[in-house]
């Protein structure tokens, strides 16, 4: 049996994903996996607990090598350690940003369908929302750019760019994002990449990081972590990746000044293990979690043909289409609740997908073979 099908029971561990649930519901709900880490994290972690002690810690410079080695190997862009800035979440580091970098009533551009924090950090911090919405051929999305470019002409601020794309599994091209880089240079913007799916990429695609692009634009920040690929969110660790001078030093500041940011002595070692000696395992999951996709499309094809989801490049995410059903998505996660079935809400990303739902395939197959016949009840009971 192949690691990624090996069935754990995460119930009663403080899972937000099956511990918010009622007992027998199927969940396939918040963005991470049922997969145990790797083993050498696993072992790395065990021996450091055994030590005992647990004091303030130094990061040591193995960590920012391991980082450093990463970026090169993985997404193709050369950093040094003075432009890694530790944090303990992407959306840590996106907060930051928006309140260092913009002021209340200025516009941040963001891609609806998006991840819903999106909406809350910006509208939340007091900015106004400037949505330049993917273009939706048939479940193909692609980008705006004429429409990008006007929000930038209106004095727009900040993009947060979410590459790969949750929940529509999109990767930009590389043609997409130079042209992104060059229009926030243009026009003075701010580019916030927010890149955690970035190891999660299906066969056959290939992603370009905005980190290759730092030479044509002085204000970008590329945000990565370990969270989605390796499953240790619960950990909290991430990578603010800067490379201009003067905006590093002013994020330190910042961070010094609020005393936030930084990880703990266990998620810097799960992640620098993790960078340096689990790649295959990186590997293996992409496999298995192309296999799944496969496995979903297919079944859905077959059991309900009618049905119609984006194909995507990237994520362990589906986005489906239910809006057939004439029914607000409320309603059809109330009525797959009555199905023992639990998925996220497509209004959640957009108003306009009300609707539509998001299915997570990272599971071990026998689970996404049952969740997907659950799916497919429901569906063929509303015929």
């Amino acid at each position: 049996m192949s690691h990624f099908d090996k069935i754990v029971d995460r119930k009663g561990t403080s899972c937000f994903k099956w511990d918010t649930v009622e007992e027998g519901v199927y969940s396939f709900t918040i963005a991470d996996s049922d997969y145990e880490v790797p083993k050498e994290v696993k072992e790395a972690l065990l021996k450091r607990v055994e030590h005992g002690i647990f004091g303030y810690t130094v990061v040591p410079n193995s960590y920012y090598e391991a980082v450093i080695n990463w970026c090169m190997k993985r997404y193709g862009f050369s950093i040094e350690k003075d432009d890694i800035i530790i944090m303990n979440k992407v959306l840590e580091s996106i907060s930051l940003l928006i309140n260092l970098y913009t002021k209340e009533g200025d516009k941040i551009v963001i891609n609806p369908p998006v991840y819903p924090p999106f909406f809350a950090l910006t509208e939340g911090n007091k900015r106004v929302l400037s949505s330049n919405h993917l273009i939706n051929d048939n479940e193909h999305y692609s980008l705006d750019l004429k429409d990008l470019e006007n929000k930038f002409k209106e004095g727009a601020k900040m993009y947060i760019l979410c590459n790969p794309h949750n929940p529509v599994g999109k990767i930009y091209t590389k043609a997409e994002i130079e042209a992104i880089v060059r229009l926030c240079n243009k026009y003075d913007v701010f580019l916030v990449s927010d890149e955690i799916h970035s190891d999660l990429i299906i066969y056959g695609h290939e992603f370009t990081s905005v980190g290759k692009f730092f030479h044509l634009h002085d204000k970008i920040a590329v945000c990565i972590s370990p969270s989605k690929t390796f499953n240790i969110a619960g950990l909290r660790i991430a990578n603010l990746v800067l490379k201009n001078e003067e905006i590093k030093a002013n994020v330190r500041k910042h961070l010094e000044r609020y005393k936030i940011g930084g990880a703990n002595l266990l998620s810097l070692l799960a992640c620098e293990t993790a960078y340096n000696k689990c790649e295959y395992w990186v590997i293996e999951q992409q496999k298995h979690l192309f296999k799944n996709y496969e496995f979903a499309r297919d079944y859905l094809n077959k059991e309900v043909p009618y049905l119609k989801f984006a194909n995507p490049h990237s994520t362990y995410l589906l986005w489906i289409n239910l809006q057939y059903l004439n029914k607000t998505s409320e309603q059809i996660i109330k009525e797959l609740k009555e199905y023992k079935l639990a998925v996220n809400t497509g209004c959640d990303y957009c108003k306009d997908y009300d609707g539509y739902i998001r299915f997570n395939l990272a599971c071990p197959q026998s689970i996404l073979n049952e969740g997907l016949k659950r799916l497919a009840k429901y569906l063929k009971d509303q015929e």
